[in-house]
């Protein structure tokens, strides 16, 4: 990690409020906790600090006409024990980038099982340049459970060869030709194996669904690799693929078998999720 050395000063104070604050816990820790625990504070004083993959919104945004609350910023955090989602207004007026480790304090409030600190009071940065963790490779049979798993709760997730297709009766349906806007779809994916699961397209809370896929084509019939992170709504009955940053592939590969915690390296894309807004 970039720029550690310069860091001592500051892990040496992390650690002494670590050893004053009972909440300050890396991940692991973390997903023990009650939820609506107040101040938490996500740092890892090990010295595998928290590093930002993904900015999933950008909060008082506008994208395609599309505006997000100055509340909306989400980032998606991981450190060498878990990852965790940052919701809420910035503090301190640090405005966070892909790669940036950082020390983040909130109440823990896990959000349809996505772990999550929330209602933010400190949003600090350590270092800049470091590199993210990569897609963690499933399959949707892995991934379509009730209860989430730790190692696959708040963690980037990328299922290969999937076709999307129109959701159950009552959901989105697709037409010929249709491209995605500023509505959300629910729709279904299904991979090699005819294992399906609810797939949704949320550009309404995230602003980075909007930037990377509006205008383009919903493609259908053909495989593709998809990025996102599992959900469970309504929570313990309806799990959920949420990504939407995808690319075709054109010669499909059969599902992985097995898949292992994420390591460092790779340039991450897009994670959405189903928030509070309809």
């Amino acid at each position: 990690m970039k720029e550690h050395s310069l860091l001592a000063g500051l892990v040496v104070s992390t650690i002494a409020l670590s050893a004053a604050n009972a909440s300050a816990s890396n991940a692991a820790q973390v997903f023990g906790m009650s939820s609506s625990s107040a101040g938490v504070t996500y740092d890892n004083a090990s010295g595998a600090y928290p590093v930002i993959n993904q900015i999933l919104c950008v909060g008082g945004q506008t994208v395609n006409g599309y505006s997000y609350s100055a509340t909306a910023w989400t980032e998606l955090a991981q450190d060498s024990t878990g990852g965790l989602e940052l919701y809420g207004a910035l503090p301190n007026g640090y405005t966070p980038t892909v790669g940036d480790a950082i020390q983040a304090t909130g109440t823990y409030s896990p959000y349809h099982q996505v772990p999550e600190l929330g209602t933010l009071t400190s949003l600090t940065l350590l270092s800049q340049g470091n590199v993210g963790a990569p897609a963690q490779l499933a399959t949707i049979s892995q991934v379509n459970v009730a209860t989430l798993p730790q190692s696959v709760a708040g963690q980037w997730l990328q299922l290969d060869d999937v076709t999307i297709s129109a959701g159950a009766a009552g959901d989105s349906t697709i037409t010929a030709g249709e491209t995605f806007g500023t509505a959300n779809l629910t729709l279904t994916i299904t991979d090699g194996s005819d294992n399906s699961m609810t797939f949704y397209y949320n550009p309404k809370n995230y602003s980075l669904a909007n930037q990377d896929l509006f205008g383009k084509a919903i493609l259908t019939g053909q495989a593709v690799d998809m990025q996102g992170i599992a959900s469970v709504y309504p929570t313990g009955t309806v799990p959920e693929f949420i990504g939407m940053q995808f690319t075709p592939d054109p010669t499909p590969t059969p599902e992985p078998t097995t898949w292992g915690l994420c390591g460092v390296g790779g340039a991450l894309t897009l994670l959405l999720r189903l928030r509070r807004k309809a």
